[in-house]
């Protein structure tokens, strides 16, 4: 009996330092400025998963089954990384597809990871970590602004990935993770935590903090910029807002109060970036709105002229037409781009089922079916915020998109199976 103690105590504290490292790196990924291959810098995420997909694959074959969360959820999450494969047979650049398919098998590593590495850890445990990463990110971001940080975009991003000083403005006007990149990515991973932490506080896991943390996650979301994920944000909680109203007639009291906060907070941070306020009438400007119906417009336009699977995962929209652009800034019209009009709607709609799909995960109990509301609503904000960007394009940005869900999808089952010790 001792023996099985000591090798279980063995094995929560191996998981433990493994879901700690998993964490740090998750948070700082650094990259090197070392080319392979077709990349032209090295992140320190990338041997890491590799090694700690490893790690999983023993550990699964010795337990005789891997853990994905949920069969339908994880079917889904991979049809990208299979799609991306398939493209290989009609690719117009081989070296640009072979490098989205690493970095969508990055994202579906990096999902089975989370499974596996915090598997030992209670759903209490899981919320504050989920809690403490919101908090880790924006205060991240905050020191990036201090002047001389370490955290400097200068001193984090590759030199070469410096776009001059229009990256910097860009940078500095709007709030920017030293590591995730410009504020629509960003954004994505602040505003997809929301549901998750509120669901959290739902349960009565550190509610006044979960409070704390919800405003201050939409008031950096705000202070982003990001039109596209603050019309996301506004649409879903507006409409779950007035659902709430229908129901109980009543809103939440403290709903005025988180309001007030979020304001000031984002008035705070104009207020303390002199390029903040500056380039906040540029973002009422319709010319970038313009630019992106244009590349919308010239992904359709390729999609009729001759392709009819599609250019290949990872080409870039100005390979094959007169607008410059890499991305088309929308997920169901890069798809199209990328696998043709049919394997691009058949991967749009199967995104479409992944949010009714966690809603209708069989749960047991209250707190489960709050908790997977929960995750459902966070992934509904995905697919509102893909109509304005291609989310799954970013390679950091996926690999968090991923661990999200994970995350989310540990959560309910970890609240059933409490309840029915």
């Amino acid at each position: 009996m001792a023996l099985l103690s000591n090798a279980v105590g063995s094995v929560d504290r191996r998981c433990g330092l493994l879901a700690a490292f998993f964490i740090l790196v998750l948070l700082f990924p650094a990259r090197l400025e070392h080319g392979w291959a077709f990349f032209s810098t090295l992140s320190v995420l990338t041997p890491v998963l590799l090694g700690l997909s490893a790690w999983v694959f023993l550990a699964s074959i010795l337990r005789g089954r891997v853990s994905v969360g949920d069969q339908r959820v994880f079917l889904i999450l991979m049809l990208p990384f299979v799609f991306s494969l398939f493209s290989l047979a009609w690719t117009l650049d081989v070296s640009e597809t072979l490098k989205s398919i690493v970095i969508y098998g990055a994202a579906v590593a990096a999902y089975l990871v989370a499974l596996s590495v915090f598997s030992q850890w209670s759903i209490v445990r899981l919320v504050k970590l989920t809690i403490v990463l919101a908090w880790l990110l924006v205060l991240t971001a905050v020191v990036s602004y201090v002047p001389g940080s370490p955290l400097a975009p200068e001193r984090t991003f590759a030199y070469q990935g410096l776009d001059g000083t229009g990256f910097l403005h860009s940078y500095y006007a709007r709030l920017s993770h030293p590591f995730l990149g410009l504020s629509n990515s960003f954004a994505t991973v602040l505003v997809m935590l929301i549901p998750l932490v509120y669901a959290g506080k739902r349960v009565g896991v550190w509610p006044l903090t979960a409070s704390a943390t919800v405003i201050v996650l939409v008031a950096a979301v705000v202070a982003t910029g990001s039109r596209g994920v603050i019309l996301a944000m506004l649409l879903v909680f507006g409409v779950l807002g007035l659902y709430r109203l229908y129901r109980r007639g009543t809103l939440s009291r403290g709903l005025f109060g988180g309001v007030f906060g979020v304001v000031g907070l984002s008035v705070a941070f104009l207020w303390l970036s002199p390029e903040a306020l500056q380039h906040f009438e540029g973002r009422l400007s319709a010319a970038n709105v313009d630019a992106r119906f244009a590349a919308f417009g010239a992904a359709l336009q390729v999609g009729l002229q001759g392709y009819p699977f599609g250019i290949g995962s990872g080409v870039s929209l100005g390979a094959v037409s007169d607008v410059g652009l890499r991305s088309v800034h929308n997920a169901y019209l890069q798809n199209i781009l990328w696998f043709g009009f049919a394997g691009g709607m058949v991967l749009s709609l199967a995104m479409w089922l992944l949010p009714w799909l966690v809603f209708r995960i069989k749960t047991l109990t209250e707190d489960g079916r709050v908790m997977k509301i929960g995750v459902a609503t966070s992934v509904l904000l995905l697919m509102f915020i893909n109509l304005s960007q291609a989310s799954w394009e970013g390679s950091v940005l996926r690999v968090w998109i991923y661990v999200i869900v994970g995350l989310g999808i540990l959560m309910v089952r970890k609240l059933d199976a409490r309840e029915a010790e």
